[in-house]
């Protein structure tokens, strides 16, 4: 898989990489983490390619390669069938996969987060529900206490390897509700209690699940503009494909695309990002302030809605039984009164 980068004229700039003269090319075969290995490659052929010459390199020590846990993942591009051709080892075809897990994490076919992202919330409920009856439930313990064990047992169960996530917005309210139902349980609020989700972040003195995961992406993303330009990681981000080209009309966002849709968020200046990262201190600093005012403006944001759809039910005299006269808070409420008394 060859990879066209550079690290000159603005990571978010993409028609620097349409220099002929200042644009590097380096080829991507192999991932190795310990003792995994991922094999990537652009079309079929490379992808035989390298797997042929992996199996005859173990051969050469008389070591051979595991059939049951080799797995092949396609990801066609879009809109075209998804009609994989057979990967062989010798004369045994590898199977396929819709989802694979490596170092921890999910890559689907479709190249979306969502079986990631699932996995995710899955392990921390988990979590979280080991430590219900002997600590979440124990009233003699703070709720700092509380909150700090949550952070350390949960969150980083829920948020691991979030820095490569590309989230949509429906990933983002799975987090986030997940988030919210663990801390009103930490505190002990009912869903009878009316108390609304900005109110329990007051309380328990955390930030939102958005918050918390652009404050790790903003951190690896400053760290990889520190990385010498030899690192994988580097030249990914300041690359793209060598082959292929993006369908017009509303394609898939790029990982790059959302640190840009953030820094804009956060109102981090994304045009100067690769001076503004290069001291590492400065650059968390930054984050943590940005963000820190991120928070607020959303916190804010929310209460005016609330308040909005209090004043707009207060004011609305429709919601009113005909029966027998009682007000309701929405169409609703007036049903469902109408429904158990039988009118």
């Amino acid at each position: 898989m060859r990879v066209d980068f550079r690290t000159t004229g603005g990571v978010f700039n993409l028609r620097r990489l349409q220099a002929k003269t200042e644009v590097s090319k380096s080829p991507l075969r192999e991932l190795l983490f310990a003792d995994d290995c991922a094999l990537v490659g652009h079309t079929y052929e490379d992808i035989q390619h390298i797997v042929n010459c992996l199996d005859r390199s173990t051969k050469r020590f008389g070591l051979s390669v595991s059939l049951k846990k080799t797995e092949v993942l396609f990801q066609p591009r879009p809109g075209s069938n998804y009609n994989p051709p057979p990967v062989m080892i010798g004369d045994h075809p590898l199977s396929y996969v819709s989802n694979f897990k490596y170092l921890g994490s999910f890559l689907s076919n479709n190249a979306t987060v969502d079986a990631d992202v699932s996995h995710k919330i899955s392990k921390a409920s988990a979590a979280f529900g080991k430590l219900c009856n002997r600590f979440w439930q124990r009233h003699e313990i703070k709720l700092t206490t509380k909150v700090a064990v949550y952070k350390a047992v949960v969150l980083s169960v829920l948020l691991c390897g979030c820095e490569s996530w590309t989230l949509l917005r429906r990933n983002l309210k799975s987090l986030e509700s997940f988030h919210l139902r663990c801390l009103r349980h930490i505190c002990g609020i009912q869903w009878t209690d009316y108390i609304s989700n900005t109110e329990v972040l007051s309380r328990c003195n955390i930030s939102g699940i958005e918050s918390l995961v652009m404050k790790c992406q903003f951190r690896w993303a400053g760290h990889m503009s520190r990385m010498p330009n030899d690192r994988i990681p580097k030249q990914l981000l300041f690359g793209q494909l060598e082959q292929g080209h993006r369908h017009q009309g509303g394609p898939k966002l790029r990982y790059k695309d959302s640190i840009k849709a953030n820094m804009k968020s956060c109102g981090i200046d994304f045009l100067h990002f690769e001076k503004l990262s290069s001291h590492r201190t400065n650059w968390r600093s930054l984050c943590h302030s940005s963000l820190q005012q991120f928070e607020e403006n959303r916190i804010r944001h929310l209460q005016a809605q609330r308040q909005k759809r209090k004043k707009i039910v207060s004011t609305n005299k429709s919601f009113v039984c005909q029966s027998c006269g009682k007000e309701c808070r929405s169409k609703a409420g007036v049903k469902s009164h109408q429904r158990h008394r039988g009118h």
